[in-house]
Formats: structure tokens, sequence, C-alpha cells
């Protein structure tokens, strides 16, 4: 059986799209994973704060912000790993998507840790947030937490996010 060099051609250029398409099938797989596990830790402070009640407990309150913190820089952490894989290994295409995915997931990590450190400056306990499109959730420790709190909350986030006051949700803990 003989293949002719324009066929050869052709089923070249699709193995390399199939290749390509499947590539990036694979980041927006990683995305939604992360995007699962955000809505996992936002369920599972729901659930600490209804079983914590109104009181305050600093040591266990503290060692969730802690806590969070750490699960949210190891979920970071392999995604930048596993995107910084595909820059190196990939063709162009992917690489570049693979890029702008690294660089948005730097700046979006840059920022959640400012605001939470400008909270933190505006007389916060403790402050975690993370940010999720066009929804920013900020949970805060606060023992007296009132609604001008609430708006410095969304002053701060609404600026350095441009992001309307309707999509911010504040927790207290």
């Amino acid at each position: 059986m003989f293949i002719s060099k324009r066929n050869l051609v052709i089923y070249s250029v699709l193995l390399i799209l199939v290749v390509v398409i499947s590539h990036f099938i694979m980041i927006m797989n990683r995305s939604n994973v992360i995007e699962k596990e955000k809505e996992m830790a936002v369920t599972a402070a729901l659930r600490e704060q209804q079983v914590a009640g109104d009181s305050i407990q600093t040591s266990g309150e503290k060692d969730f912000f802690i806590n969070y913190r750490l699960e949210r820089e190891a979920v970071r952490s392999r995604h930048i790993d596993t995107l910084k894989e595909i820059i190196l290994s990939a063709d162009s295409t992917v690489k570049i998507s693979a890029q702008n995915e690294l660089e948005k997931l730097l700046n979006m990590s840059e920022l959640e840790s400012q605001i939470e450190n400008l909270l933190k400056a505006r007389g916060f306990s403790d402050v975690v947030m993370f940010w999720s499109g066009s929804e920013v959730t900020v949970i805060v420790l606060d023992e007296e937490f009132d609604d001008n709190k609430a708006t410095q909350i969304c002053d701060t986030v609404s600026r350095m996010l441009k992001v309307d006051y309707s999509n911010i949700n504040i927790i207290q803990k």
C-alpha cells in the first residue's frame, strides 16, 4: 500500500491537531479541579462556622486560616508545576496557553495576598480570600463584625479586583 505525500501531510496535520486539542482539554480539566477544590474549601469553612456557632475559639480559628493558606499554596504549587511541565514539553500553541494560565495564576495569587494583607492592616485579626472568575469570597476572623467592616472589605476587594459588591461574599469566623 502506497500513501502519497499529500495524504501523509494531511494525516500528520490531523495528528498534531488531535494532540494540541487533547493538551488543551487536559489544561481545562485541571482548572476545573482547582475550582472544585475551592468550592470544597468554602463548604468546609461554612460547615466549620456552623459547628463553632457564635463563639470565637481563637487557637482553633487561627488554625483554620493557617491550614487554608497551606492547602491553597499546595494546590497552587501542583498547578504551577504542571503548567511548567507543559511549557517545557508542549508545542507553541499549547505552550502559549500554559504560559497565559501560569501568568494568570501568579497574578491572582499576588492580588489575593495583597488584599489579605491590606485587610489585616485595617485591623482584622485574620483574613483569607479566594477569587473565582467574578466571584470573591472573603473569610474574616473578627469578634465585632458590623456593616462598617463589611463595607471596608467590599471597598478594598472591589477596588483591587474591579468586582461588583454583589459578587463579594463575606464569611465571619
